[in-house]
């Protein structure tokens, strides 16, 4: 047997991800009559190279698809963008599945929704396909089942608060640094995407919890002790947020610190 505890390769697909990249491998041409009517349509399937995203674990976007008959007189083209994590040397899952969820965590604030992975496969360089003569000809992916990625629940068309294009790699990158920096922030921030119908009062205290973490490293980023950081009130923690955001909000941040700290601490010392 294999052993699985490590591994070199793990892909996973997202269905939104392809909506909000835009990384086609199909390509359609039309042809018209004179009279308008449809004459000709050529489809070409050839997969884009993948999308570099970040040097850690060679994580990209690897566009690809399947094709074949699904049914009499019925062929079928399914196309698919699989992020991919790649190492030489295997590593743990949750180095990898972190990777992923770096990109689902993005998608999720894209869309404002839920996503979740449809499928998964996974990789050993000594485990390759084998003939009957034992030689090997070629990479074996395995799918994987786990309770470790959010289960993907089919949905309508998502509409995004920004694209792909909007960001590029180098934001990805920047956001990929800050979701590392600040995780202790970010985690419970984001956990509302796994629970997206938790109670608004939950809601809240997840949120200033995760604000209470940012502002905290924020601190001592500045130059704080990690005792003098502690000791920082909640408002002022939300002080050293706001005054680190390059874009303002469209509200009153004074007002947000004074409701969001009177909220938290109601809900705290209930």
């Amino acid at each position: 047997p294999y052993d699985y505890e490590k591994i070199h390769g793990l892909r996973s697909q997202m269905p939104a991800l392809a909506d909000w990249v835009g990384l086609k491998s199909l390509t359609t041409t039309y042809q018209l009559q004179p009279d308008n009517r449809l004459r000709r349509l050529d489809l070409r399937l050839e997969s884009p190279a993948p999308l570099q995203l970040a040097r850690s674990l060679n994580l990209c976007l690897r566009p690809n698809f399947q094709s074949g008959p699904a049914g009499p007189g019925v062929t079928e083209v399914r196309e698919m963008l699989q992020v991919e994590t790649r190492v030489a040397r295997a590593r743990p899952w949750i180095d990898h599945l972190k990777a992923h969820n770096t990109v689902r965590d993005i998608l999720d604030i894209a869309s404002w929704r839920s996503t979740g992975t449809q499928e998964l496969w996974t990789l050993r360089d000594d485990d390759p396909v084998r003939v009957l003569s034992g030689d090997a000809v070629g990479e074996q992916w395995h799918r994987v089942k786990t309770y470790a990625t959010r289960k993907y629940e089919s949905q309508s068309r998502v509409g995004f608060l920004f694209g792909f294009d909007d960001v590029g790699t180098a934001g990805f990158k920047r956001w990929a640094t800050l979701r590392q920096q600040f995780e202790r922030g970010f985690t419970p921030i984001l956990a509302y995407f796994n629970h997206p119908k938790m109670p608004v009062e939950s809601l809240m205290v997840q949120t200033n919890i995760g604000f209470e973490a940012i502002g905290y490293k924020l601190a001592i980023d500045a130059g704080k002790s990690s005792g003098g950081a502690n000791r920082e009130r909640h408002d002022a923690r939300l002080r050293r947020i706001a005054a680190a955001l390059p874009v303002a909000p469209p509200f009153d941040l004074e007002d947000w610190v004074g409701r969001a700290t009177d909220a938290y601490n109601g809900f705290k010392h209930a």
